[in-house]
């Protein structure tokens, strides 16, 4: 089970080496990170891994807790060693039936709720594994200092990361880093003050709004030798438009009239073909030409909302909030879990130096008895 997680943990060399970019030009105290623990737990999904939870057996649970506090405590750990005060959410959600986006889309991230429920005999053992662990995984993290663990319940999870960066506790971060796979999560990319890692170990890749287009390029395969692209020349602005046309399968977001990731990568080329056009006039004739496809205004406005990340923390009502913010604990008992560590966890550790460590007061490491 170990690799999966460790495949989520950036090396230090690569984050060091970006960190210098953003160094150079402003100076970084604190930052918030936010780790997409809904799609680390979403790959784990898969016939062979749900093999390697069966044979962990009751150990399976733990190990993983563990690997999932530890996936934090990596980034926390990077931090202090940076000299950097450092705040460290894991993100998911326990869902099982409506999300609030299927006012938009019926059936709204229904793969993730079949993929996930605990009558499915192909990943039995890895949600039953999940099950047991989340609620122990959420309870250690309440206790730990710069440490949150959220579960976005009926919201999009991919949400909650900037509907967080603009509370009044976390605003202040002179930077902000998301750690995830999903190309629903490349909306923070290009964002100012943000910077998202792809992980994948030695692969592991930082996405921007300079290469936002040439890596979900390569990631879709759209290259070929009968067409020359310039993803350098179009504007990031537009991506959540062409994720709503692409659909996004995790989520059940349907793709528009079979518009896949190529023909999307035709347009945008035809609309920005002497590279010198501004957002509004891409978009134009972007909607002009699925317009021509016969792509309706109101899917494609449906599929947006429940894309746009920005949309949706806007369309967050009090309760919503009030889901969320009432999950921030900001209680420290480190005793405890030294604790629980050499009760439940000897076999499986929790890497409690690095989940503590912080740059505070002149010392990297709080002190820890």
């Amino acid at each position: 089970m170990d690799v999966h997680f460790n495949a989520y943990k950036a090396k230090y060399d690569t984050l060091n080496e970006y960190l210098k970019k953003i160094t150079e030009s402003q100076y970084v105290r604190t930052v918030n990170i936010f780790v997409n623990i809904d799609d680390v737990y979403h790959n784990l999904h898969r016939p062979l891994i749900n093999n390697e939870f069966q044979v962990a057996g009751q150990d399976a649970s733990k190990q993983l807790v563990s690997n999932s506090i530890n996936l934090l405590a990596h980034y926390k750990q990077w931090c202090a060693r940076q000299k950097i005060h450092a705040r460290v959410f894991g993100i998911y959600t326990t869902r099982n039936r409506a999300f609030k986006n299927e006012v938009f889309i019926p059936g709204y991230r229904k793969k993730f709720i079949t993929d996930t429920d605990p009558e499915n005999t192909k990943f039995y053992f890895i949600n039953g594994a999940i099950r047991q662990a989340l609620p122990i995984f959420k309870n250690i993290g309440d206790y730990i200092a710069d440490i949150f663990v959220i579960d976005s319940r009926y919201l999009e999870p991919s949400i909650i990361p900037g509907y967080l960066s603009q509370l009044p506790q976390f605003k202040n971060a002179d930077w902000n880093f998301l750690i995830s796979r999903d190309p629903y999560d490349f909306q923070y990319a290009y964002r100012g003050g943000w910077t998202l890692v792809s992980p994948k170990g030695e692969n592991t890749t930082i996405v921007n709004s300079g290469n936002l287009w040439h890596y979900m390029a390569l990631r879709e395969s759209v290259y070929d030798e009968k067409h020359s692209y310039h993803p350098e020349f179009y504007d990031h602005n537009i991506y959540p438009l062409a994720l709503a046309v692409a659909g996004n399968k995790f989520r059940s977001i349907p793709r528009l009239k079979r518009v896949g990731w190529k023909t999307i990568f035709q347009y945008l080329e035809s609309c920005t073909a002497d590279h010198t056009e501004f957002l509004s006039i891409v978009t134009s004739r972007f909607m002009d030409l699925l317009d021509k496809k016969r792509v309706p205004f109101n899917e494609i406005d449906d599929n947006l909302a429940c894309v746009s990340v920005d949309r949706q923390i806007a369309a967050m009502n009090e309760i919503d909030k009030v889901s969320i913010n009432d999950q921030l604990k900001f209680v420290t008992d480190h005793e405890a879990l030294s604790t629980i560590n050499d009760m439940y966890f000897s076999r499986f550790p929790l890497n409690i130096q690095f989940l503590v460590a912080n740059w505070e007061n002149g010392n990297p490491f709080r002190k820890f008895s």
